[in-house]
């Protein structure tokens, strides 16, 4: 439906109304309403990159400067911070470190535990067995 049939319809007047302007649309037939770089000239890109950057550049040179006693609590804070870590990592390798030898330890304490009878003692009570089942029969 039309626009002006619509205002026809709903009680409107139907004089002349204006179109809106012409929207590109996409293969899709959906609105493309992003910017098209296609109809502007390689130097007029060029001409905005620059702008942009010039612009970014500008921002950056307005910031004001860092006042040398929050800079030097900035430096404090981050000495203690990285004081902080390296307590943790070395009570974490402490750790690790006494893992390692109670594990040792354990590995020591089992390899002095007596092993069972060897082979030949085992085939030597078998022997006795077999000799005293003899013996009874």
């Amino acid at each position: 439906m039309l626009l002006h049939d619509l205002l026809a319809k709903f009680g409107g007047e139907s004089a002349q109304i204006e179109a809106p302007p012409m929207l590109a649309t996409c293969s899709l037939g959906c609105l493309n309403t992003m910017k098209s770089h296609h109809n502007s000239s390689f130097q007029d890109r060029l001409k905005r990159a620059a702008d942009s950057k010039n612009k970014a550049l500008e921002k950056l040179r307005s910031r004001p400067p860092v006042d040398p006693t929050v800079l030097a609590e900035r430096q404090a804070t981050q000495l203690k911070r990285q004081a902080v870590e390296a307590d943790k990592r070395a009570a974490k390798a402490a750790v690790a470190r006494d893992a390692k030898a109670a594990k040792a330890a354990g590995v020591a304490a089992a390899a002095a535990v007596p092993a069972g009878p060897t082979e030949t003692e085992l085939k030597a009570a078998r022997d006795a067995r077999y000799a005293a089942r003899k013996k009874r029969k």
